[in-house]
């Protein structure tokens, strides 16, 4: 079962620009029977758009450095800049069209990598479209593409780890080799180091200037059909799987080895994505609802959130209500 929920609060800025405030997507791909325990969040605004005015379920939002907001949905991709959603088709005069795309990933340089169904790679920029058909350089799901500082892309495809760079697609190796299968999960943190996530449960990170991945070993041991990757504002990196969600590095350096990790034992939640606030709140997606925890600097490496932790909210007309 997935859902997705579309939540937060948005200001309107100079011409069609808009910036988020906390959480803006949650995506939900595990189901929860947990009852939390939970006070009411106060102070927060909530605005929603629906299907009646046009808009169909919501599987990704990206923000593009100019503030638009890109919306990966059940009937294609949008933008949107507060007010208006656009589809693919009016944005790209229709150079480009809504029926033929899959995802979206806004570059830090301004283009609009775009997946599509029948021609790999698609990039928007500078009102001109450039064709990548590389199938094996295309995303095996939304999300799965990140950009490293010197504006290559790191693709977690159907067939393993790729790179696109200078218009060339080619297979990322490693010594020893990566397991079989594509990542689940991607990840560029803000030092320029790379973290995989794979299916059999490895886990790998690629400081930048180094040519070889190492293993990481928390995070590690737990495979499963999906994994969500994100950097808190404190550093550190935390992962959501089958294993539940948690941190798996410390902080301030992420990328140090930790000595001897020890798997925390204890009741867990599956969550889906997940983001993090500026004031380093974590807001989680999961079957019963959207969840906030605060202060997720007192989790110990490897110890796994649960709803009773968390703030838990449910949509009512005109508000948000805790569970």
């Amino acid at each position: 079962m997935r859902s997705a929920f579309l939540k937060g609060r948005f200001r309107r800025e100079t011409g069609s620009r808009i910036r988020i405030h906390g959480a803006c997507l949650l995506l939900a791909v595990a189901c929860s029977s947990s009852t939390a325990h939970a006070q009411v969040l106060e102070g927060y605004h909530h605005t929603s758009w629906t299907n009646e005015k046009g808009l169909s379920a919501v599987w990704a939002v990206q923000q593009a450095p100019n503030g638009f907001l890109w919306l990966t949905t059940a009937t294609g991709v949008f933008r949107f800049d507060g007010i208006r959603f656009e589809s693919i088709d009016e944005v790209t005069n229709r150079a480009v069209h809504n029926a033929n795309i899959i995802s979206v990933f806004p570059s830090s340089s301004g283009g609009i990598w775009l997946t599509t169904r029948s021609q790999g790679l698609v990039l928007w920029k500078d009102c001109r479209v450039t064709n990548y058909p590389y199938s094996r350089c295309t995303p095996a799901a939304e999300n799965n593409i990140v950009e490293d500082r010197d504006g290559a892309l790191w693709i977690a495809a159907s067939s393993g780890l790729f790179r696109l760079k200078n218009g060339n697609c080619e297979l990322v190796h490693n010594d020893p080799a990566f397991p079989t299968g594509f990542p689940l999960a991607v990840l560029m943190d803000g030092a320029g180091t790379h973290w995989v996530k794979w299916p059999t449960g490895a886990f790998y990170f690629l400081k930048r200037g180094e040519r070889n991945f190492k293993r990481c070993p928390s995070g590690e041991g737990v495979g499963g059909e999906y994994a969500f990757l994100k950097q808190a504002p404190d550093g550190s990196i935390w992962l959501s799987d089958f294993g539940g969600l948690r941190r798996v590095t410390g902080y301030p350096d992420p990328t140090k080895p930790i000595a001897g990790p020890v798997r925390i034992r204890k009741p867990h939640t599956w969550f889906g994505n997940f983001t993090f606030a500026p004031n380093g709140a974590l807001w989680a997606a999961s079957g019963p609802g959207v969840f906030r925890f605060k202060d997720v600097e007192r989790y110990k490496v490897d110890e796994p959130l649960n709803t009773a932790d968390g703030e838990a909210f449910t949509e009512v007309v005109g508000s948000l209500r805790v569970r």
